[in-house]
């Protein structure tokens, strides 16, 4: 005998339904479109607070979670360091970027989650430079365990660690 709802629908249909779409989005979540450069001037920390800001002081407009500091090496020396860094961290591959504003875009995979990172280079001075970076999940979750806070605490201390010691902000 087959159980039926109160309105003499088939019951296993209700359940399949919400099983069935939320296999799709789960398919849908690794089919996201391909991120693209952002604008570091124009990031306020207004995002949703699973993201994460560091910046130098006079770029990003309001709050930031940390303040890059400045080091005593041209923009291509600290690129080149800060990638190495970067594609050192495990399950971290380059997914795209504006080579011209020395900005890249890094993926890394934690816990089945991709999480897409910006970095910017800036010069301050031809024999000095500096670095932005923005962390944010691509779950949409509103909370995420402060792993993109990690995530990029553990970059920026690998880039300081490769780079040696800040001329400022240290």
């Amino acid at each position: 005998m087959a159980i039926r709802d109160a309105a003499g629908r088939h019951a296993a249909r209700r359940w399949r339904s919400p099983v069935g779409a939320g296999l799709i989005l789960l398919g849908l979540m690794g089919c996201a479109p391909a991120p693209e450069p952002i604008e570091f001037a124009t990031i306020e920390k207004n995002w949703p607070r699973n993201n994460y800001l560091a910046c130098p002081i006079d770029v990003c407009i309001g709050t930031t979670d940390a303040t890059s500091p400045g080091y005593a090496m041209s923009v291509a020396q600290l690129e080149a360091i800060g990638d190495k860094a970067i594609l050192s961290q495990p399950g971290t591959a380059k997914v795209g970027g504006d080579p011209a504003r020395h900005q890249f875009i890094y993926q890394q995979s934690l816990y089945g989650v991709p999480h897409t990172v910006w970095v910017q280079y800036y010069a301050l001075a031809p024999r000095r430079s500096t670095i932005a970076l923005y962390a944010g999940t691509g779950s949409g979750f509103y909370y995420d365990a402060s792993n993109d806070r990690d995530l990029s605490e553990t970059w920026l201390r690998a880039i300081h660690d490769a780079a040696g010691p800040a001329v400022d902000g240290d």
